[in-house]
């Protein structure tokens, strides 16, 4: 793959309808009023996107996000551990970054780059399957009478990041 292929409107329009219509502050135009006004605006849209892939170049305004915590889940404390982070994009860099990954990931699939055991980004992969497959790699040692140690690594934010 040496270069991005263009979209046409109509693969626009299916992008759009497809991604979920969520809005962010830093949205120059609300998500729900864009997607009213789809058939005046899938020309502009289409070649923002089109220029992106054509020149490579991810906009700087588009790697802005609004940061905002949110609980894990229901119920638990109202404490820094219990939440996470959320970060809401521009809806028009969701859409690109969308044209990006599908065109990668066919690239991946069809000339079967992706690593064996990779789980994200895969049918069929997931969390689920990554674990089924580190405990069967542990029994399996074990039954062989094989010393197996498994170390996980948790990663703790400490900083507390702003929102917009």
């Amino acid at each position: 793959m040496t270069s991005f292929t263009l979209l046409t409107e109509h693969e626009v329009r299916k992008l759009i309808e497809a991604t979920p219509k969520k809005s962010c502050a830093l949205d120059p135009l609300p998500t729900p009023l864009l997607v009213a006004c789809i058939d005046t605006l899938l020309p502009v849209i289409t070649k923002i996107i089109n220029l992106s892939l054509q020149n490579g170049i991810f906009a700087d305004q588009w790697k802005c996000a609004c940061v905002h915590p949110l609980l894990k889940k229901l119920g638990l404390e109202l404490s820094f551990q219990n939440f996470r982070p959320v970060s809401n994009l521009q809806y028009i860099s969701k859409l690109t970054e969308k044209a990006v990954f599908i065109q990668m990931h066919f690239q991946m699939v069809t000339n079967n780059i992706y690593p064996e055991l990779q789980s994200s980004y895969r049918e069929h992969h997931s969390t689920e399957t990554a674990l089924l497959k580190v405990m069967n790699d542990v029994l399996l040692k074990m039954n062989l009478q094989h010393v197996t140690l498994l170390i996980l690594v948790r990663r703790l934010i400490r900083s507390i990041i702003p929102s917009c």
